[in-house]
This record gives structure tokens, C-alpha cells and sequence, in this order.
């Protein structure tokens, strides 16, 4: 049945006259809205007194003054309150929210970009059903009529039964008679709903199988428990929201529902993508501070007396909440987290204003879902990490600082240099840095810091395609990759190296740099996350000394050991591996094969009969426990003599300090332990026939 236009003194259009009234003036105003506008009051401080949300629930249940508390809270940190504890345990907090933040709640977890996702709003409203019928219809007549109308209008086909509509002998999905018999609802399975566009191909019919978590009967089951839930609270309401749908208007609605939804979003800092895109604006460090719509705290303060920001008596300060429910706030070395510490409570209070406009605009800008809690903590993570890097450039002397801008993000001449200069920061002067220069600039300066980074490794990578890096199929300019495509296919790529290398090397390639654990020393642990956002100049400190052994590394294979990428590309043509699967162990070991062999070090594939005369001459049979061993007396002899091949090759002793590096001789000797545990594990009775058949040896390039 074709959807209807609706007729102008329906109910319908009665039901949504009521929605403009809760509609921001920015959704009707032909006025610019402004860019940002600070929503945020304190008001939140309960929600941080214990790390555990279910204890933070029981403290809340305890109180008297609970409604109050939940209606005062901020709508973002309640909203990830009732995220961590589940829809299914949270419907206490649910029954003390207002209409309003629902809204807000379903603004923010309820759309896939501009496009409302009903597997997302049901279940928020199903909840709301479960507290009592006249709960759902209370917030129901709040929110957007519009809403409504996108959300059940694709779902439901309306017959009206007063006006002899008469609805087919077999419904599409399932019928639902209205309890007032003045329709009957035909609620449509999830396949028809979807717009033709994202209809998938019809597949093959396979055996039955048990259902799925889309099982279209429990799509159906929601809209129909929701229906008679809307009937039971408001049985007036409820006839309006159906005759709306059926009456539905089709793309036009719900670009008005987005619409009124982008403008609340706004509201919150959610601006447009394209202008929040400024946010990530590069700086030079060391020029001053432009003019910022987040005004420095000390000048919002001078407009806005102490005496307004309210700090909620009997609870926990605005600076335990900060510090514990912002994620990376909660690092005790975190340059940031110490300063904020040092701020008056109506400066920590306004702060938090600050930096949640601040967040959500960076989450504008990169397009993050609300609903996915993950990437919403990990974004939040990486934007106070630039402030505390641009706080802690600010805090270095003028020479310093100067020079860490001319020169990249080596701020400091190496990691312990680096580590050095975060723990001598005065934490008093970061508090003053904080109150006199906008968070919003100090974001920009640490993500700036952290490009640099990534455009140098860019840059070395581009000159060692397919010496660092597996080749790629045609030559491109490593140096603007910048799609997330293009740094996938750069990350895949960069395998070859040991893990030591190419886990940070990955990390910094990302579109938004982060540091890798890797880093820290140690190989993180299989279970825990490799990377995080940079938080402090020690960081790129790290990051910097890695890059500077991958430079010194590429320099010793093309100029001390004769690597070109045209000759790599030439013989790994007709080798196993080839150029998709190949390791910079098997073309280090390929050089030194061929000089435990007596020839010269070149990238010259090994017949697979060298292996036995190898593994007699690198093996140390008399080691038998573990993994075979490579002879100590040979390892030296091999280094020795690529030493001296080096030093010829170098021009004078400064060359060859930057080719003869304690981290390119140690991938020297871990490639002949590779190459060695490769070849014990070969039978001791191989023979060459044997030999002939063996398809792959990790540490060796043998011919296809």
C-alpha cells in the first residue's frame, strides 16, 4: 500500500504541532549558529565517586535528593553512565531522567551518521516501556513528532478501519489491531523496511538454522510491544504517532528529524564535519597564541563571575570528577591531570566545560559514532593527550622551544633526554600556562607535534620502498599517503620489519599518529592494547630515537650492503618468498648466507642444496637444548668482517657512526639466531634431493 500524503486537519498534523515548542532556535533560525556554546554546567560530580558505576548507582539510589542529581547532571557523562552499566541496569537512573535528556541520549547513540538506526532507538524506548506506560508516553510527547514518523514509518503499513480501508487477506509481516479498532497495523518485516539502496542480493536458500540476533520475529516483537505500550500511557498520543507514520512523507521527514537532531547537536559542540574539521588546524609552537573561540579560563572568568559556577554541595569536587571520569585525566604523570590539580574549583569547574565542547568537537571532526563507546573513550584519550603535549612544550625555555620547532619533534636529543625534561615541569607554572592560553590552542600545538613525526616517517619510507618495506606493485610517493586506504595498504607493507619496528612504525602512520607500546621497552602484552594516544614529550622523544634507527638501519643496507630497490624488486620476481610475503630477515639473511659461504654479501638467491653445507657452517651442534644456536666464534667472525666491509664503504668516521649502530648490529645478530633456528629445525638426515623440495626457509630467499 502507497504511503499517503496526509490531510491537513489529521491528528497527525495535530501531534506535530506539539514537537516545535522542545525544538532548538537554532533549528529554525536562518542565523549561523555559533560555534560553540558551553552547555555544560557542574552538576555531574556524583557520577565519579567510585571507579565501579553499579556503586555509583547504589550511592545515587541512596540519596533523597536523587531526581535532582540525575536532572543536573551533564548529558554526555550520564549518557556514558548509562552506557557502562547497560540499558538492562540502568533503568532506575532511566525512570529520574528528564525528557530532554533522553532526547540528548537518543541523538547521540540513536543515528548512523544522517540517518536514524531503528536497531539503535528501540531498545532506549523499549526501556522506557519497562518502567510503566505512562513513562514512555510522558517522554514520547516530548520528543521530535518527526522522530517517530522516520523511526515507525518504514517499519509499519497503516490500514485506517473507519475510513474502509481494507487491509490484505495475508499481512507483509504481522498484524496488529490497534486497541481502539481504528487500525490495523501491518508491521513489516526488518528486509522491507530497509530503502531499496541497502537491500542486500537475495541469497541462495541454505538449511535451516537457528535464529539470529536479527531475527526478523524479534524486530517485529519490538514495534509491537512498543505500539502497545504507547496505547496503554497515551492512548490519544499514540493514535497520533501511527496516523503520522502512515501518512508518512517520506525523505523529507527524516531530513527534518536530522535536522532538528544536528542542531541539538550542535548545541552540545557537535558541530558540522567540515568545521569541525578545523580543530585540527597545524601550528607553529613557537608563535603566539591566535585568538580562540574557547576563551583562555582566566579571561571567561573575568566575563563570568566565580560566584556563577555552581559546585553541588555534600558531594564529590569538580576536580575528582574531572580526574576521574575524563578518560587519560586519571595518569598520575600526566602534565595536564597534575596542573588541573593546581586550579581553583571554579576554574576546574569551567575547565570541564571547556574541554567537553572541546572533545565533542574532535569527535565531530572524526566522525565518531556516539554509540560506539570505545572509540569515543579512545578519542577523548588522544585529545587530552595533545593538551598535556602542548602544555608541556609551552613550559620548555624559549631556546629550547624554538629549536624543538624548527627541528621537527625532536625536542629533546633522545628518549632519556626527553624523559628528563617531563619530569622536571613546574606543575604551578602549567597551572598558569592553563588559565592564560586556550585549551583549543594547546590541542592544535600537541597534534601538530605529533605530525611531524608521521611526516618523517613518511618521508623515510619513501626513499627505502623495498628496503625497509616490501615493494610496492607500482612506485608511488610514500610521502602523501594520507586516505585510510593508502595507510593500510603503507602498514601491510611495513611487515617485513622485526615487530620492534613495525608495531610503532604503524602506530605513527595512523591518520591521527599514536604511540605504540612497543616503545616503552619491553613487548606489550598479547592480551592489552599496542598502542596509545602520545601524552607527553618523552613520547615523541621515543618515537623520534626510533626513526632515527630506521634511517640508520635503511642507510646500512643501501649503502653499506649494495641494497637497490630495483635489483630487490628484479630477483624477488622469481623467489620464495616473493615480494608480497617477504620478511627483512630473509634479505639480511640472504647476505649473510652467501658470505658464510664464501661469496661475497649480495641479494643472490641460495640454491636449496647450500643448506646442508650452511647449517654445518652456522649451527652449533654442541647446543642441544632449545632452539638450535648459531656458533658464537662464527657470529663474530661474520660481524667483524661486515664491519670492515662497512667502514670501506663509508665516507670517514662520521658515516660510518650513523651505518654502525648498536640497533643495526643487533639486527645482524638476530638474523643469524633466526637463520640458525631455521636450519636446526630441518632434519638431520636431509639430503639434497630432500632439500629440493622444501618450499620456504624464514631467514632465506631460495628460488621459486
Amino acid at each position: 500500500m502507497p504511503k499517503r500524503p496526509a490531510p491537513p486537519s489529521s491528528s497527525a498534523s495535530r501531534h506535530a504541532s506539539r514537537g516545535p515548542a522542545s525544538r532548538p532556535a537554532s533549528a529554525s533560525s536562518t542565523e549561523p549558529a555559533k560555534a560553540i556554546t558551553p552547555l555544560y554546567a557542574s552538576g555531574g560530580e556524583w557520577l565519579a565517586q567510585s571507579p565501579d558505576p553499579q556503586q555509583v548507582l547504589d550511592h545515587l539510589l541512596e540519596r533523597p535528593d536523587a531526581a535532582r542529581l540525575v536532572r543536573s547532571a551533564p548529558v554526555q557523562p550520564l549518557y556514558l553512565f548509562v552506557r557502562a552499566l547497560g540499558l538492562a541496569d540502568a533503568l532506575d537512573v532511566l525512570s529520574l531522567c528528564s525528557t530532554e535528556q533522553v532526547q540528548a541520549f537518543l541523538d547521540m547513540d540513536g543515528w548512523e551518521r544522517d540517518r536514524l538506526d531503528p536497531a539503535r532507538v528501540l531498545p532506549w524506548l523499549l526501556a522506557l516501556a519497562e518502567l510503566g506506560p505512562s513513562k514512555l508516553s510522558v517522554v514520547a510527547e516530548g520528543l521530535d513528532p518527526e522522530l517517530w514518523t522516520t523511526l515507525l514509518g518504514p517499519c509499519i503499513r497503516v490500514y485506517d478501519i473507519y475510513k474502509n480501508e481494507e487491509p490484505p487477506d495475508q499481512p507483509e509481516g504481522v498484524f496488529f489491531d490497534t486497541p481502539d479498532r481504528m487500525f490495523r497495523v501491518d508491521i513489516l518485516p526488518p528486509s522491507a523496511a530497509l530503502p531499496d539502496e541497502d537491500k542486500e542480493p537475495a541469497l541462495a536458500a541454505g538449511p535451516a538454522s537457528e535464529p539470529s540476533a536479527g531475527d526478523p520475529s524479534d524486530a517485529i516483537g519490538q514495534i509491537q510491544r512498543l505500539l502497545d505500550a504507547l496505547y496503554r500511557g497515551n492512548a490519544e498520543l499514540a493514535r497520533a504517532i501511527v496516523q503520522s507514520a502512515g501518512y508518512d512523507v517520506g525523505p523529507e521527514t527524516a531530513e527534518n528529524a536530522y535536522r532538528f537532531r544536528s542542531a541539538r547537536m550542535a548545541d552540545l559542540g557537535y558541530i558540522e564535519y567540515y568545521e569541525a574539521l578545523k580543530v585540527y588546524l597545524l601550528l607553529d609552537p613557537h608563535k603566539p597564541a591566535p585568538p580562540s573561540e574557547l576563551e583562555p579560563l582566566a579571561a571567561a572568568l573575568r566575563a563570568s563571575p566565580p560566584a556563577a559556577v555552581h559546585v553541588l554541595p555534600g558531594s564529590d569536587t569538580v576536580s575528582g570528577a574531572l580526574l576521574r571520569t575524563v578518560p587519560g585525566l586519571g595518569e598520575d604523570d600526566s602534565t595536564f591531570a597534575r596542573a588541573v590539580a593546581h586550579l581553583s574549583e571554579p576554574e576546574r569547574a569551567l575547565l570541564v566545560q571547556h574541554l567537553m565542547v572541546l572533545g565533542n568537537r574532535v569527535l565531530s571532526a572524526d566522525r565518531v559514532e556516539l554509540g560506539d563507546v570505545d572509540a569515543l573513550r579512545l578519542t577523548l584519550r588522544r585529545t587530552v593527550g595533545y593538551i598535556s603535549l602542548g602544555l608541556e612544550l609551552r613550559l620548555l625555555p624559549a631556546s629550547k622551544m624554538g629549536q624543538g620547532a624548527a627541528s621537527g619533534p625532536t625536542v629533546a636529543e633522545s628518549p632519556a633526554a626527553a624523559e628528563n625534561e617531563s619530569l622536571a615541569v613546574d606543575i604551578r607554572r602549567a597551572a598558569d600556562v592553563l588559565r592564560e592560553v586556550s585549551l583549543l590552542h594547546l590541542f592544535r600545538v600537541g597534534y601538530s607535534l605529533t605530525v611531524q613525526p608521521r611526516k618523517l616517517a613518511l618521508l623515510l619510507l619513501a626513499s627505502s620502498d623495498g628496503i625497509l618495506t616490501r615493494p610496492a606493485a607500482t612506485p608511488t610517493d610514500a610521502s602523501r599517503v594520507s586516505t585510510p586506504a593508502e595507510v593500510l595498504a603503507l602498514t601491510l607493507r611495513v611487515q617485513s620489519l622485526p615487530a620492534r619496528w613495525a608495531q610503532p612504525l604503524a602506530a605513527l602512520l595512523a591518520v591521527r599518529p599514536l604511540y605504540s607500546l612497543w616503545l616503552d621497552g619491553d613487548p606489550p602484552e598479547p592480551t592489552s592494547t599496542a598502542t596509545r594516544p602520545f601524552a607527553s614529550l618523552r613520547d615523541l622523544g621515543r618515537a623520534t630515537a626510533l626513526l632515527g634507527e630506521l634511517s640508520s638501519l635503511s642507510q646500512l643496507l643501501s649503502t653499506g650492503l649494495g641494497l637497490r630497490r630495483d635489483h630487490v624488486v628484479e630477483t624477488l620476481g622469481k623467489t620464495c618468498p616473493g615480494r608480497d610475503a617477504v620478511l627483512l630477515v630473509d634479505l639480511v639473511g640472504t647476505l649473510l648466507g652467501n658470505l658464510l659461504l664464501m661469496r661475497p654479501p649480495a641479494l643472490v638467491p641460495l640454491s636449496r642444496r647450500d643448506l646442508v653445507p650452511l647449517r654445518a657452517a652456522l649451527v652449533d651442534e654442541a647446543a642441544v637444548l632449545g632452539p638450535a644456536q648459531p656458533r658464537p666464534a662464527v657470529v663474530a667472525q661474520i660481524v667483524d668482517s661486515l664491519r670492515e666491509r662497512i667502514y670501506s664503504r663509508s665516507f670517514g668516521e662520521a658515516e660510518f657512526a650513523t651505518l654502525w649502530t648498536p640497533a643495526t648490529q643487533r639486527l645482524l645478530r638476530d638474523t643469524l639466531s633466526t637463520l640458525a633456528k631455521s636450519l636446526g629445525e630441518l632434519s638431520p638426515d636431509l639430503s639434497p634431493e630432500l632439500a629440493d623440495a622444501l618450499p620456504r626457509l624464514v631467514g632465506l630467499l631460495l628460488p621459486s
